[in-house]
């Protein structure tokens, strides 16, 4: 025995309990017995030990890999694995084992039996057989069934795979009855030893007949007439249903369809669009039959649906229109006894060339006459709209009436009547005439609607084209005569030519001639007595009355200028340039008068009165006159202006203000400026302006009193020659 090294391994001393030998540090496997190549035993560091000869012990612990000769009957472990053969002389028993895995062949010489012994589920014999009390499952079975006996097909559940027969499948006890195959692809029923149903290669089912020619063929007796359902048979294209077709196959033609029930009801996309109901009335669009008025009454009802506009009835022509002329029939309405002759119709028809997407038409309403069983058109609107009644052929206006050859005997183109008097009438006579009249009421209304204006004319002829409105009286109730003169009692007199007049006048004379306008409205009242009055009485005197108690009022330029009170006081308004004025006129000339008040507040202040150019010497004069109105004073002067102001040839302009008081009204209050030229500078360009100089709280009346010898201008800035003007506040 020798060692390479000793620690850390000890024998029988630490650092171990027991002999260890094999060591990390001394590269050593583990321990081996024997000699050179001899060596028999090998038992390394992780417990593993390899024999080369007999191991002989008292028991086995653990697993057993190699060959056993013998193994005690006290040999245990958990797994025994052999590369040899395993004789047993008595009997093999697995205890709690689930699976016998087997790589090779299991041989049983009397056969094998599963289950335990008081109750085998099954046994396999050695002749091949096998006795089961269960059920068989399993992918497939083969052969040729011949010794099955005693197998009951209804318990048998979950079976697949193909059970073949060679014809037929027969009714036990009813040999006539039977499913068979008596062709290849082909499936048929018998019943009474007769075929009562057969399914083709294609599919096809015939039910009395053995060459369906559709889907479904359906055929009874020996007729021939076979109904045929077909889904979808001749369905426009990208549409498919369901077809019937009741034929003869014997000889290529279609039979009648009949049906008996107590109603009939068709729809589609599951809601119903058709009924035929047990008296034989058609309805569209409804299930219900009407109970009252004359729809209770009717053979056809349609209705649209609930908030739509689909109610319609469509005939057609079978070609396009392209294909139609001038006057050709569309489609008839006939209204006609049971032997078809005619009481009356409505009628289409192409009223000019047609195209593919031009379709121009016309509808007729033809009546029949008495004593005659065909129609005669009685009323015509064609393609444009126009509409003939009565006119024998095309209408050329909108309304035509009648054909001028076959009038009314009365006359009468248009008549509406109430209770026996004329509304409106349009009469041909002699002259033709135009009506509205009502002689069994107090009034007769001539109105329009939708705030459309009411419009009379008379044209200068009776040619297409525009209409007159010589009258027209607008939705308020406006009147206005358009282009001409307006006469009540007689046709209107122009005062001169071109002016459109407004000309009131009474046959009446003597002492009862009277000629009036009167005003009123609600609040006047329209009595004699009431509103404006302007009229012309037997005198003759013209009068101008405000009959109420109110003003009369005159203006100019949208503005009051003068006013006569109800008391008789008159008044006149100032204007925008801060005056009032009245001008008097004598043969030779005139005079002008200007109205105006003056004041100021805390302070004095100079006030201008107006302008003056003028170049003639002594031409004229101005009168200024000023009244004190405030506080009790009753202070007032007068002054005088004249002169001229002409500025060439050796001449200056020359101005002269004279004064008178009365009442103590000091002479400085009017004032005169400088004389003054302005542009452009020549003989009339001299000006000279007067004002008022006035002191504070002060407040004047102005009177200025003004020589019609000189020209008058409002604007002080543009004073022309021989002119003055009033300064604007």
């Amino acid at each position: 025995m020798s060692f390479t090294k000793v620690a850390p391994a000890g024998i029988g001393t630490s650092p171990g309990t027991s002999i260890r030998i094999g060591d990390s540090l001394l590269h050593s496997t583990g321990l081996d017995i024997g000699t050179g190549s001899g060596i028999g035993v090998t038992i390394r560091q992780h417990g593993n030990a390899t024999f080369t000869g007999i191991v002989t012990a008292a028991s086995f612990s653990g697993d057993i890999t190699g060959k056993a000769t013998e193994l005690a009957t006290n040999a245990t472990g958990t797994n025994l694995t052999l590369s040899g053969n395993l004789g047993v002389g008595g009997v093999l028993t697995y205890e709690d084992v689930t699976n016998i895995d087997s790589v090779g062949v299991i041989t049983a010489r009397s056969g094998i039996k599963i289950g335990p012994t008081a109750g085998v589920a099954g046994t396999f014999f050695a002749d091949g057989s096998y006795v089961t009390a269960g059920i068989i499952t399993a992918a497939t079975f083969h052969g040729s069934g011949a010794n099955l006996t005693g197998i009951d097909l209804g318990a048998v559940t979950g079976a697949t795979g193909d059970f073949s027969i060679a014809d037929k499948i027969v009714h036990t006890g009813d040999t006539n009855t039977a499913i068979r195959f008596p062709a290849a692809d082909t499936i048929t029923a018998e019943t009474d030893g007769t075929e009562r149903v057969r399914i083709k290669s294609n599919g096809y089912v015939g039910i009395g007949t053995e060459n369906p020619q559709r889907p479904l063929a359906v055929t009874s007796g020996t007729s021939g007439v076979t109904a045929e359902f077909n889904v979808p048979d001749n369905a426009p294209t990208g549409s498919a249903g369901l077809s019937l077709n009741i034929v003869n196959r014997s000889n290529s033609g279609y039979a009648p369809l009949s049906f008996n029930a107590t109603l009939y009801t068709f729809g589609n996309s599951g809601t119903e669009r058709v009924r035929i109901d047990n008296n034989g009335r058609l309805l569209i669009g409804t299930a219900t039959t009407k109970s009252a008025g004359s729809g209770q009454y009717a053979k056809l009802n349609v209705e649209g649906y609930v908030g739509g506009s689909e109610c319609f009835a469509s005939f057609s022509r079978a070609e396009a229109a392209s294909a139609m002329s001038v006057n050709d029939e569309v489609a008839n309405l006939t209204f006609n006894d049971s032997a078809g002759y005619e009481f009356a119709r409505i009628q289409v028809l192409a009223d000019a060339a047609t195209g593919a997407t031009d379709t121009p038409g016309r509808i007729v309403f033809r009546t029949t006459a008495d004593g005659a069983s065909s129609s005669t058109e009685r009323l015509r609107i064609d393609s444009t709209g126009r509409m003939g009644l009565a006119t024998g052929g095309a209408p050329t206006y909108r309304l035509d009436i009648g054909d001028g050859a076959n009038d009314p005997p009365s006359g009468y183109q248009l008549r509406i009547n109430s209770a026996g008097d004329y509304i409106f009438a349009l009469q041909r006579q002699s002259t033709p005439s135009f009506s509205i009249r009502n002689n069994g009421t107090s009034i007769v209304h001539l109105n329009t609607q939708n705030n459309k204006q009411l419009a009379l004319g008379v044209s200068s002829g009776n040619a297409s084209g525009s209409i007159a409105e010589d009258v027209v009286l607008d939705s308020s109730g406006n009147l206005k005569i358009s282009n001409g003169n307006m006469g009540v009692g007689i046709a209107a007199v122009p005062q001169d030519s071109g002016a459109r007049t407004l000309h009131v006048h009474s046959t009446t004379t003597g002492s009862g001639a009277r000629a009036a306008l009167r005003l009123t409205h609600g609040s006047t009242g329209s009595s004699a007595s009431n509103g404006g009055f302007l009229g012309m009485d037997n005198n003759p005197d013209l009068y101008l009355y405000n009959q109420e108690n109110g003003k009369l009022r005159f203006g100019t330029n949208g503005s009051e200028r003068f006013l006569i009170n109800s008391y008789g006081e008159t008044v006149t308004e100032e204007s925008s340039h801060g005056w009032s004025t009245y001008e008097m006129h004598a043969k030779d000339g005139g005079t002008r008068f200007h109205y105006r008040g003056i004041g100021t507040g805390g302070s004095g202040a100079n006030i201008n009165l107006f302008r003056v150019r003028r170049h003639y010497w002594g031409a004229g004069f101005y009168h200024i006159k000023l009244r004190q109105r405030y506080y009790t004073g009753s202070a007032e002067g007068h002054w005088w202006l004249h002169g001229h102001g002409r500025n060439t040839g050796g001449h200056s302009p020359s101005w002269q203000l004279n004064h008178n008081s009365h009442n103590n009204l000091g002479g400085s209050k009017i004032q005169i400026t400088s004389n003054s030229n302005s542009s452009p500078g020549d003989d009339y360009a001299g000006y000279v302006d007067v004002y008022a100089n006035i002191g504070s709280y002060e407040y004047y009346e102005v009177v200025i009193e003004a020589s019609l010898m000189a020209g008058y201008n409002h604007s002080v800035s543009n004073v022309g020659v021989d002119s003055y003007a009033l300064h604007a506040f």
